[in-house]
């Protein structure tokens, strides 16, 4: 009798010849963003390094090698799997299809094909012969990926399957639960300096996988999208276009990286928000550098013409890296190519060019150092766009939550979309603390014209600027304080689902208070962290003469003047910046007893200094007049914390080793 617990697993597999004639291998390049094969030569001892480097691409040739613009002998062919959904096969087809006005300009007609798989289809979407966008369904599962396989030998592409989850598109409509944890760390730990493992392994890392983070995203920005209208009717409008340009986005995305392409996430700094907000701009210069970045979604909020929410064109580096890795000149070797792809890749220091990739961001850790290297960013002023989100937050929080208030809609709803605005404050934690000692990056090769150096210490004026966004967004003293009754409708999802969310939710209430203070530890514990207390001593020998300089020292003061006003200008103290001020001396106190090797000699004297500033603050304030009972017992406690790590036995000497 068959078990009724049991289920079938089916293999497909495919055995094919991989093609050995007709392909030129193209060296790769540094300056280009493209996925690599390599190996080791033994031959050759002189050269400057063993390995030989070609790109992943595919075997793409003019049919007509004499005209300016030929169709391909073979073009590239993606099926559209027939498990997609019917309402969105037209703008899957369309995102397939997004690359050919790249290849267009390097003389290819229709280098991508998009064809829809028929119902009646005999073969197999995972049959090797057929590259596919599959449609997965698996429940509480958000992703979507562009793997891609190429021969081990030269580097050519010849399958490839983009797989995108279902429940990629409901998270998108707001549809899932949500759990209270708007950051993954705490704060309350060291991000200690170390190997970062590539995402899957030492070699030929050929695939993407967008997960939860760029679904979450998504769904941020619909929240936001429909807060700037009350108009049912415009919300509808808006929303289907959301959809529509943000699944041609991803897309586009997953199809790049088929084609080789590498992520950079340096490119959506090119454009200022003025001319993002202007449809007729980006419908002729795209929205970034490059469609291979994970973009924020432009919003423009309440009362402002919406212009494209996602790139609707490649960008000027995805045209240059398809120049790079497509152009046809009928060469036969390898070596013979070497002067033109030299020409195009020479063009690395152009503004609308500007590169950086995974190795680069470090998925979030703070050995990232360049803060214009960010995912989910926008625009050419991170700092500004920081500003620009958190604004588009309140007005959900403040004003559009009521409009959720009607007859047929549930409270966990409101909690959904409140929960997403979380984004826009985890991101500003993650972004502004990297501009404290901060370092513009390029991979431009010497003698490339207007080539930069490799690195360039952010200027003091921008580090300041940080600093300043910080203190008035994210440790102001009113920087989290909502209507008690938003707050009280607030309310988890009562009803059952797989996961058994209504019984393993952390807590009924909301806790606007831990969710305040995680966003505040995550960007306390990246400007007292190892990374940017290292890079703040060794940046100060690296200003030009006569450079104003943003120092170690400064990051001190300025943070304790912020985050301690109430104890040195006496007065008292609300609830979010007590806990506020707790963490900050956590952080004090951690550096200050920390082993010689973990920070600089100077960050554990600053700590030193910053404990005595202190305690002295805080015991007069503790017994002015007229500061509250609260405020007095909060104080006390810190004098007590503050004398008993003076009181520790403490380590002494200067071997700090970060980098080493």
């Amino acid at each position: 009798m068959q078990n009724p617990y049991s289920i079938f697993h089916t293999y497909h597999f495919s055995l094919s010849t991989l093609p050995t004639t007709g392909y030129v291998p193209r060296l790769a390049d540094d300056r280009i963003g493209t996925f690599m094969t390599y190996y080791q030569d033994y031959t050759d001892f002189g050269s400057e390094t063993p390995y030989v480097r070609y790109i992943n691409r595919w075997n793409l040739k003019k049919k007509d090698t004499s005209a300016a613009v030929s169709e391909p002998v073979e073009p590239i062919v993606f099926w559209v799997e027939n498990t997609v959904p019917e309402e969105f096969r037209a703008v899957v087809a369309e995102g397939i299809e997004f690359w050919n006005t790249s290849f267009e300009k390097i003389g290819f007609k229709n280098a991508i094909v998009a064809k829809q798989m028929p119902d009646t289809a005999t073969w197999d979407p995972a049959d090797v012969r057929y590259s596919t966008i599959r449609w997965i369904l698996q429940p509480g599962q958000t992703y979507a990926s562009g793997p891609s396989r190429a021969n081990p030998f030269t580097g050519q592409i010849y399958d490839a399957d983009v797989r995108i989850s279902a429940d990629f598109v409901r998270l998108i409509f707001s549809q899932f639960n949500n759990s209270v944890a708007p950051v993954s760390f705490d704060g309350r730990g060291v991000e200690r300096p170390g190997k970062i493992q590539p995402p899957v392994g030492p070699h030929n890392v050929t695939f993407d996988n967008n997960s939860y983070e760029v679904a979450e995203e998504a769904a941020f920005g619909l929240e936001c999208v429909l807060a700037s209208s009350s108009s049912p009717a415009v919300q509808d409008s808006l929303k289907k276009r959301y959809v529509y340009e943000y699944l041609r986005w991803l897309v586009a995305h997953e199809v790049g990286h088929t084609l080789g392409f590498r992520h950079n996430f340096k490119s959506s700094a090119i454009y200022s928000m003025e001319q993002l907000a202007d449809s007729t701009f980006t419908r002729t210069h795209s929205m970034s550098g490059s469609i291979m970045d994970y973009p924020s979604p432009y919003v423009a909020g309440r009362g402002k013409p919406q212009g494209h929410f996602c790139a609707p064109i490649p960008g000027p580096a995805d045209n240059w890296t398809v120049e790079y890795a497509y152009s046809d000149w009928g060469t036969g070797s390898p070596e013979e190519e070497k002067p033109r792809l030299e020409k195009i890749a020479s063009r690395a220091a152009e503004p609308q060019l500007i590169y950086a990739t995974d190795e680069d961001t470090y998925s979030g850790s703070m050995k990232s150092v360049d803060p214009e290297c960010n995912v989910w960013d926008l625009g050419d002023d991170v700092i500004g766009f920081c500003v620009h989100k958190i604004g588009l937050t309140r007005d959900l929080w403040l004003r559009a939550l009521g409009d959720l208030e009607r007859p047929g809609v549930r409270y966990p709803r409101i909690r959904t979309a409140f929960q997403f605005g979380w984004r826009s404050y985890t991101d500003a934690a993650t972004w502004a603390p990297k501009f404290i000692g901060g370092i513009h990056g390029s991979r431009d090769h010497i003698g490339d014209p207007n080539a930069r150096l490799p690195f360039l210490n952010v200027s003091a004026a921008d580090q300041r600027r940080a600093m300043k966004f910080m203190q008035d967004y994210l440790f102001a003293p009113d920087a989290f304080e909502l209507p008690a009754e938003l707050l009280n409708k607030l309310a988890p999802d009562r009803l059952p689902d797989f996961d058994g969310s209504n019984y393993t939710v952390a807590q009924l209430d909301y806790p606007i208070h831990q969710q305040a203070l995680r966003v505040q530890t995550a960007a306390i514990d990246r400007l007292y962290g190892p990374f940017i207390i290292g890079r703040l001593l060794n940046n100060a020998v690296k200003y030009a003469s006569g450079e104003d300089r943003y120092l170690m020292v400064d990051m001190f003061a300025d943070m304790r003047k912020g985050i301690w006003a109430e104890a040195l200008s006496p007065k008292s103290v609300n609830s979010f910046r007590r806990q506020l001020q707790l963490a900050h001396l956590e952080k004090l106190i951690g550096v200050y007893l920390s082993a010689p090797a973990t920070y600089p000699s100077d960050a554990r004297t600053l700590a030193a200094n910053d404990l005595n500033l202190l305690e002295t603050a805080c015991t007069r304030t503790a017994a002015t007049p007229g500061v509250d009972a609260m405020s007095q017992a909060h104080f006390k406690e810190v004098v007590r914390q503050i004398q008993a790590a003076q009181g520790a036995q403490r380590e002494y000497g200067s071997t700090f080793l970060i980098g080493q």
